[in-house]
């Protein structure tokens, strides 16, 4: 029996999860995921127009999702865009109803509705099913496992993989 050479391995298992991963991210770039309604398809390709709209989204969901809000002050801290930038935004998802915007003390408070919330939960299932399919998941582990068979200095022969 041969001896598994770990670094090469490695370097294939993790070369693979790269492959598979790229073509992930492009589809989620391209807009691939499937949508639940036509107001879904208006914030995905509303998301999908710029970073900055992205990031927006993921910040006012995952405080809304906390159940917190999120300020337009908070959002710049987070690198989202500038003030002069964020303000157009938020005026657009409010105008489209996927955030509500609470103003006080000179202060604009802002949180999800349940249709922009519902429309990333959408999404994350997508993502985990595509992640299950090309079996990311199975890859990570082997990695993790060669690794640390590498690290203890364990023998495995190719009969055992």
């Amino acid at each position: 029996m041969n001896k598994v050479n770990y670094d090469a391995t490695l370097n294939d298992l993790t070369e693979l999860w790269a492959r598979k991963n790229i073509d992930i991210e492009l589809d989620i770039m391209n807009g691939e995921r499937p949508v639940e309604s036509h107001e879904e398809k208006k914030i995905k390709e509303w998301v999908l127009q710029t970073p900055s709209k992205r990031k927006f989204a993921n910040n006012v969901i995952r405080a809304t999702m906390d159940n917190c809000h999120v300020t337009i002050q908070e959002l710049v801290t987070l690198h989202v865009a500038s003030r002069q930038n964020i303000m157009p935004m938020a005026k657009e998802a409010e105008d489209a109803g996927w955030i509500k915007i609470c103003r006080k003390n000179q202060t604009n408070e802002i949180t999800a509705t349940p249709i922009f919330v519902e429309s990333y939960i959408t999404y994350c299932r997508w993502l985990a099913d595509t992640y299950y399919t090309v079996e990311l998941r199975e890859i990570l582990n082997s990695i993790r496992l060669l690794g640390r068979l590498k690290d203890a200095g364990s023998s495995v022969t190719q009969h055992d993989t």
